[in-house]
């Protein structure tokens, strides 16, 4: 009896401590702060290479590549944050995972618009999933212009 007693508490230890280990865990991201006043936050994860053009800001890493306007880009910072969920959300406008942008405090599929270089509309499906929208890559040219009601920016597809 006080074998069994000690393996469910032993196992009991465990889980909380593993849950402790989880909840607690965290990732540094780059935050880019717009002269708009919006902000954009980019997992380090991904091991992204920044570079700095003569007009523009390139970020690229080994699944997506950005570019912005020098001159949108306020300042820039890294950060630790919570990598729970709750917090992501509460922390990032779009992310990029599982071969998706996910866009957070978006709900409405017509927020998203999608043009080549060339400046011609794409058609793409955004997916709802609750309080966000996910594009997935596939439906993406190798370059394309995301445009939201916050930013727009060039996305490509290394």
């Amino acid at each position: 009896m006080k074998t069994q007693f000690q393996k469910h508490y032993f196992i009991a230890l465990l889980l909380f401590l593993t849950a402790t280990v989880v909840a607690s865990a965290q990732e540094t991201i780059l935050v880019l702060s717009h002269a708009n006043g919006s902000t954009t936050n980019i997992s380090l994860n991904d091991k992204p290479r920044v570079v700095f053009g003569s007009n523009n800001l390139y970020i690229r890493s080994t699944t997506f590549a950005l570019e912005f306007q020098r001159k949108d880009v306020v300042s820039f910072a890294f950060k630790d944050v919570d990598t729970g969920i709750g917090n992501v959300k509460a922390e990032t406008d779009f992310r990029i995972e599982d071969n998706q942008i996910v866009f957070y405090g978006i709900k409405h599929a017509n927020d998203i618009r999608v043009y080549d270089l060339n400046g011609r509309r794409l058609t793409v499906s955004p997916i709802a999933c609750g309080e966000c929208l996910t594009l997935p890559l596939s439906q993406l040219s190798v370059a394309c212009i995301i445009a939201t009601s916050h930013r727009s920016f060039k996305f490509g597809k290394p």
